[in-house]
């Protein structure tokens, strides 16, 4: 996965706690730009950006693709008027031409979270916290064959955009969570 900012603690234990204190100030940023293009004058072209198949070359598994801003699995605390500032943001493109077989371009995306938090979220009272998650896509496939096989498709698909995705949350007096 890609990360702006991982705290994840190595056993996953909760009681591992992590702190930005008073006036403090984190941005966060996890980008990904992936273009995929693949073309063939004879026989099949498959484009994939993002999540990958098997069928994508020097690949021995597949490989799911996860964008996540900020990321933490223990208690993280945000201090009194701190600042945290979470995004994740997407571009895929992917482009397969065939001019005799079969042309595939996928565009797919698994997670993309501005912030994820599976432990305890403290935010003090005061405290800023914006988690935002962008994506784009596209996904173009074109063959101009005459065989019955032949035949293009494009897939662009995300399965999960979240903003923030926190398990256990307390905010205190006068903070913002956006």
């Amino acid at each position: 996965g890609v990360a702006g900012l991982d705290v994840t603690m190595v056993d996953g234990d909760p009681a591992d706690t992590s702190s930005i204190g008073a006036d403090g100030s984190i941005t966060a940023l996890a980008q990904v730009d992936a273009n995929a293009v693949a073309s063939s004058t004879e026989g099949n072209a498959d484009a994939e950006a993002g999540d990958l198949s098997t069928d994508a070359t020097g690949i021995g598994t597949a490989s799911t693709m996860n964008v996540v801003g900020f990321r933490s699995n223990g208690t993280f605390n945000v201090g009194d008027a701190a600042n945290l500032n979470t995004d994740a943001s997407v571009d895929l493109v992917a482009n397969a031409t065939s001019t005799s077989g079969v042309a595939d371009a996928d565009a797919l995306l698994t997670n993309a979270a501005g912030l994820e938090q599976t432990g305890t979220f403290n935010i003090g009272a005061g405290a800023t916290i914006d988690a935002d998650s962008v994506i784009t896509g596209d996904a173009d496939a074109t063959t101009v064959g005459n065989a019955t096989s032949d035949s293009a498709t494009a897939d662009a698909v995300v399965t999960a955009n979240t903003g923030a995705d926190t398990s256990v949350l307390s905010i205190g007096e006068g903070g913002s969570f956006t």
